[in-house]
């Protein structure tokens, strides 16, 4: 599960009534709310959704918080998606909201369309209060842990694709670390090492983000027409395709489809954004 926050920076009625229409409606693929998630907040109109929220920060937010909204996707592991449902999903984001925001409001909705994820529109601050719901990284960290260590205990069908007891730390070994960051192969044998590439993939967002996740585990990829093509392996650096270690060109398609989608999020919001600015001058 892959957990991604985007700040909103705009009061703007429109802006936040934009992004909950981006979630309600992933690009008109939704016909009903029958998955919706409400939390803190009553089922209404997407217009009416989007005042309340603005109504909440414009009466209660303190002038130092300038973030409206919160904007957070849900992103399970590939292989957890035979087994997800709507129930699970919405279970999952529901708890995430119970541990962290339990004063705040939330609207959310669930994208199923090609690669499963879901969406949440949390307020910048709690409800009728000055408190903001700005995490610390730690605390971002922690959030994780625990959401994951609820996935393990309640949904052990679900791929978790971390090592939660080793959650965190740190190599102490000097010499250990070195080994592994000048071992390009750190003494994998094919079937650890694609079990260790394949993990690495589940927590990777994109294809830039899987390729940085390699080379820091210490393993060296080659690429074929500029497309992150596989990694070598063994002490005669033979290539080693992805296709060969469980990964198929479909799943690196929803991986990179998922991260063409943010970024037309972020480009949204970005907009959005410089058109406040013009309205400002």
């Amino acid at each position: 599960m892959i957990i991604k926050p985007i700040r909103i920076g705009s009061n703007s009625a429109k802006v936040i009534e934009g992004v909950l229409n981006y979630v309600g409606t992933d690009r008109n693929r939704i016909k009903t709310d029958e998955h919706a998630l409400y939390f803190n907040i009553h089922p209404n109109s997407r217009e009416e959704l989007a005042k309340e929220f603005k109504r909440n920060y414009d009466d209660f937010a303190t002038p130092q918080n300038r973030t409206p909204i919160r904007h957070i996707i849900f992103s399970p592991n590939p292989a957890s998606r035979p087994h997800m449902t709507h129930e699970i999903m919405d279970d999952l984001m529901r708890e995430y909201l119970r541990q962290n925001f339990p004063n705040s409001m939330a609207y959310g909705q669930q994208h199923v369309e090609g690669k499963w994820h879901g969406h949440i529109v949390l307020s910048g601050n709690d409800l009728c209060s000055q408190k903001s719901t700005r995490m610390s990284k730690k605390e971002l960290h922690q959030a994780y842990f625990n959401l994951l260590k609820y996935m393990e205990e309640k949904y052990p069908q679900l791929e978790i694709g971390i090592d939660l007891e080793n959650y965190g730390k740190r190599l102490h070994s000097e010499k250990e670390y070195y080994k592994r960051k000048r071992n390009p192969n750190l003494n994998l044998t094919r079937d650890e090492l694609s079990k260790t590439v394949s993990g690495l993939f589940k927590l990777s967002e994109n294809s830039k983000d899987f390729k940085k996740r390699l080379t820091d585990m210490g393993l060296k990829t080659y690429d074929y027409q500029g497309k992150l093509m596989g990694v070598f392996f063994g002490d005669d650096n033979r290539k080693m395709r992805f296709s060969r270690l469980g990964i198929s060109k479909e799943l690196f398609k929803e991986l990179d489809k998922q991260d063409d989608r943010l970024k037309e999020l972020e480009q949204l919001r970005d907009d959005n954004d410089e058109r406040e600015v013009e309205l400002d001058r």
